[in-house]
């Protein structure tokens, strides 16, 4: 489950964990055993994206940058991010997806090329690769992470 807060940490989450299990308990009887309920939070991936692009002139080049960069936090935000209605937890954005984000941003630049990394943290530590590489996990869920955008002009 994951909570509309999900970036200031876990503590609304443990907070509520133990009321909706009850709450589950209750609504289901005996149809349903404490061992077959699993309450958890997603584990979160930061999707961190570096775009490389050209610039015809100086002159609109911060906001540029910035239009990029907040182009690819509203794609990725989980809760509206993708075609509008977030992302379901267990499914991540693919490359693919981000570049065509990329593709349809109406500014100034032309965009060369991007790389994406995914950064999470489980019980054996923290973990970083590429996108693609990225397991499938049913727990987990893309969050925007640190994007950076390098301005060639031309």
């Amino acid at each position: 489950m994951m909570m509309d807060d999900y970036y200031e940490g876990s503590s609304s989450f443990n907070s509520l964990k133990d009321r909706l299990l009850e709450e589950i308990r209750a609504k289901c009887g005996a149809t349903v055993s404490n061992r077959m309920i699993r309450l958890s939070e997603p584990v979160y991936a930061e999707i961190s994206v570096g775009v490389y692009a050209e610039l015809m002139g100086t002159d609109k080049s911060f906001e540029t940058q910035n239009i990029i960069r907040e182009s690819i936090e509203a794609f990725l935000d989980p809760i509206s991010g993708g075609t509008g209605a977030g992302w379901d937890i267990g499914r991540l954005p693919t490359e693919r997806q981000i570049g065509m984000m990329l593709s349809s941003i109406k500014c100034d630049a032309f965009i060369r090329r991007y790389v994406v990394t995914a950064r999470y943290v489980d019980k054996k530590g923290t973990h970083e690769c590429e996108l693609e590489k990225l397991a499938a996990n049913p727990f987990v869920i893309g969050v925007s992470g640190t994007h950076t955008v390098h301005m060639q002009f031309v």
